[in-house]
This record gives C-alpha cells, structure tokens and sequence, in this order.
C-alpha cells in the first residue's frame, strides 16, 4: 500500500500474527477471528464501557466538552460539539517494556 510506513502494524499483521500462534488456522480464519474481537470492542466503546486487557491496557471511552474553537484558515470563532473520543492507557508492564525498564 503506498505511503504506508513499514513501523505500522495493521490489520493484515494482526491477522498474520494470529494465523503463526495458532498455525491450525487459516489467514481467512485468522483474519475472522480479528474481525470478531474488533466487533466486540467497538459494541463496549459503543455502550460506554472500558476494555481491559491485562498486561497490555486499558482502552476507554472519554467526553471531550463542547467549547470554541478557532478555523485555522480565517481565525473566524466556531462551536466545537461535544464528542466521545477512545483514550488508552498502557498497563504498567507494556509502559516498561516500551521504555526499556527492567520488570519488577
């Protein structure tokens, strides 16, 4: 795909990854398996409920408020609506890791 980076880790290596740790499925599979679990986390984010995965994070939903903003083009001020947004935090562990600090 053009002008995608070769540090992204999409879809299609998520569907990879899945299809080597259970090498008795298929990437079709694999890949329905990831659609499955994607499905299953947007119905949490969709009824307002936090997603929890232990020793990764915790993925939840968060309000940002409605406030005035200014367009970037004229400085003209605008309405901002209010709007939900998906925030995560890294568990303790994935923070270490990512940062190179020993576990313990």
């Amino acid at each position: 795909m053009a002008g995608r980076c070769k540090s992204e880790f999409g879809r299609k290596e998520c569907a990879e990854a899945i299809q080597r740790a259970l090498p008795q499925l298929s990437v079709a599979n694999a890949k329905g398996v990831l659609d499955v679990l994607l499905g299953a986390i947007s119905e949490a984010f969709c009824e307002g409920k936090s997603v929890i995965l232990p020793n990764f994070g915790t993925l939840s939903v968060r309000v940002r408020k409605a406030h005035i903003g200014r367009d970037p083009r004229n400085g003209e001020a605008k309405k901002v609506p209010a709007r939900r947004y998906v925030f995560f935090k890294p568990s303790g562990m994935l923070f270490n890791a990512m940062n190179g600090k020993a576990k313990g």
